[in-house]
């Protein structure tokens, strides 16, 4: 039978717990001895139980240098933010500035151009720009004639065109109706109720069929009237040399 002996009993005591040497002071842990390495330590998570040899230089350390590096990575983007722009991207900014100037001014600010009837017509210069790509090919031809003779060019088809339905009206024993009327009816379009002046276009039915336009003067029975007289065009001398100017090879 063993006898305990008591100096062997303290050692185990002292070899199994934590002691304090007297000469490092250095805090020991472990087993029969065991002290972990200089700068380790075994550490007790209580989810996971006692974690042997962690690095706790890896623990404080580590992260603290992830901290550091993001926030030189901030630092060097703001920096980078910073930079001064270059020649080529100040040259690009003023040209879009001027650009956006150009367009919003163009937007507010009016020109004229002529329509398929013939009229000028006040509109933004942005549209009136383009027009010159967007317009038709009789638009085209209105805009390329000289504004008097454009506006006694128009001024003829539509008294012509109003005068060859007030002959079907008269032929068919039916109510002659004037322009407006007409314009109401749909026979002709609005703009034909004025002539290329601006001045209300009449007709006269009585043993003859009279359709007429006053002219530039605005006044009826003057020399300068246009009109259509029993199927026939009448209208002022200039107008006829335009005609011919026009229709001469090389002319107008």
């Amino acid at each position: 039978m063993n006898e305990i002996d008591p100096e062997k009993d303290r050692e185990n005591l002292v070899g199994s717990g934590p002691s304090e040497s007297p000469e490092d002071g250095d805090l020991q842990t472990g087993y029969g001895g065991y002290a972990p390495p200089s700068g380790e330590s075994n550490i007790v998570d209580h989810r996971f139980g006692e974690v042997a040899n962690v690095d706790l230089e890896s623990m404080y350390v580590k992260p603290t240098a992830n901290k550091q590096a993001a926030m030189q990575r901030r630092v060097n983007m703001e920096s980078r933010a910073k930079e001064p722009m270059s020649g080529c991207q100040m040259w690009a900014i003023a040209f879009l500035v001027v650009i956006g100037l150009i367009v919003g001014g163009m937007a507010i600010s009016t020109n004229t151009i002529i329509d398929g009837d013939g009229d000028e017509v006040q509109v933004s210069n942005l549209k009136w720009a383009s027009s010159f790509f967007t317009r038709s090919e009789r638009e085209a031809m209105l805009s390329g004639m000289d504004p008097d003779y454009r506006r006694y060019y128009v001024t003829a088809e539509r008294i012509d065109m109003i005068y060859r339905l007030a002959s079907g009206m008269r032929a068919a024993n039916e109510r002659i109706l004037r322009p407006e009327q007409m314009a109401e009816n749909q026979m002709i379009r609005e703009a034909f109720v004025r002539d290329g002046w601006g001045y209300p276009i009449e007709i006269y039915a009585s043993d003859k069929l009279i359709v007429t336009a006053p002219g530039e003067d605005g006044l009826s029975r003057t020399a300068d009237d246009i009109y259509i007289e029993n199927g026939s065009l009448m209208r002022p001398a200039a107008f006829k040399a335009m005609e011919l100017e026009r229709d001469t090879p090389g002319g107008r």
